[in-house]
């Protein structure tokens, strides 16, 4: 399933159908849920190399949005490697220099997390890179921006 999938469905409430069939897709059965004191409720599914997140439409709110989408490569432990198509052409075979190349210059890094950000339109797409070199791309995140 290409990554594009998932990032067209960021922004929709859960019930929709458009969620509800790409959970379906996913084989996620279950009806997701706010676990109490935690800030999203997540669909992980690591045999996938990936992890679907959800977070209260507003404060107080019990209705979930998809919030965003993460790609695993199989460096991240118990992971399968994501076999769809990743945002932006890169690949988890891409270091970080072949990233910028394809992306540009990110608006913003984290070095110590090993992180690079990117806006994508009404998005922000963010890249972890693996600790080991040739630290390649371990995990590719697309995201609502956060809340100011």
């Amino acid at each position: 399933m290409d990554g594009q999938f998932f990032i067209d469905r960021i922004g929709k409430p859960i019930e929709t159908p458009e969620v509800s069939a790409m959970l379906a897709q996913v084989g996620v059965t279950e009806q997701l849920r706010m676990p109490q004191d935690d800030i999203d409720a997540r669909a992980d599914l690591p045999g996938q190399g990936l992890s679907l997140i959800f977070k209260p439409e507003a404060p107080r709110s019990s209705r979930l949005v998809f919030y965003a989408v993460q790609f695993f490569s199989d460096v991240e432990p118990d992971h399968a490697r994501f076999a769809g198509a990743l945002p932006g052409g890169i690949s988890f075979d891409d270091d970080q220099g072949r990233v910028h190349g394809k992306l540009g210059a990110p608006v913003s890094s984290k070095p110590n997390l090993r992180r690079d950000f990117w806006d994508m339109g009404s998005l922000r797409l963010s890249v972890k890179y693996a600790k080991t070199e040739p630290n390649r791309v371990a995990v590719v995140a697309v995201q609502l921006p956060l809340e100011s």
